[in-house]
């Protein structure tokens, strides 16, 4: 810095001496010595600095792109969303012959993780890898049924499931329960088919 203003003070004095030995008029003189004003110079990047700078700029564009590809964005509840399904339990007729499948109720499932039921309303839902968590509520009940989800072998039906665990709270046992009878209805491991409507 301190050779760049030496350089700009000698070639500041040559000219000073060309001009005072030159008859220029005044107004001349200023106009030329506005010219020959010292451009800035424009700094340049160390190399030491330079690397980082490109590490930057790769991770400003690598690292939004790798964001987009996974998938943080969609939740697994999300494939259940938009369908719905005929939960049915498959039973032996007495009689013999094929097995039969009775249906305990239908489930249109919705977005923001919520569903209805044609027999016991509107509930929540969580999927997480192979666990269903269906959540039945009113002011009274609270029934709560885990089903373990596998691809179905059937023809007809998308899932296959087998209930791990159900739960049921009532707070006042004098009032009428809509899903008491429901729920002594869930034996453990009982085999449910997801059938698609």
């Amino acid at each position: 810095m301190l050779n760049h203003n030496l350089k700009e003070e000698n070639i500041k004095e040559n000219i000073t001496k060309e001009m005072d030995s030159i008859k220029v008029p005044e107004g001349l003189k200023v106009e030329l010595w506005a010219k020959v004003k010292p451009i800035p110079r424009k700094r340049k990047i160390t190399s030491k600095v330079l690397p980082y700078i490109a590490a930057i700029a790769c991770l400003a564009i690598f690292v939004p792109l790798v964001l987009s590809i996974l998938p943080f964005g969609s939740t697994p509840s999300d494939d259940l969303s938009g369908q719905t399904f005929r939960l049915a339990h498959p039973y032996m007729p007495l009689e013999g012959g094929p097995i039969k499948y009775d249906s305990i109720m239908t489930i249109e499932f919705k977005g923001g993780n919520g569903f209805t039921s044609n027999r016991y309303g509107d509930g929540k839902y969580e999927l997480h890898d192979d666990l269903l968590v269906l959540q039945f509520e009113n002011e009274n009940e609270f029934l709560e049924i885990k089903l373990t989800l596998h691809e179905s072998d059937e023809d007809f039906s998308k899932y296959s499931a087998s209930i791990s665990d159900a739960n049921f709270e009532m707070k006042d046992q004098d009032e009428i329960s809509h899903f008491k009878n429901f729920y002594l209805l869930l034996n453990q491991d009982r085999r449910v088919e997801f059938i698609i409507e």
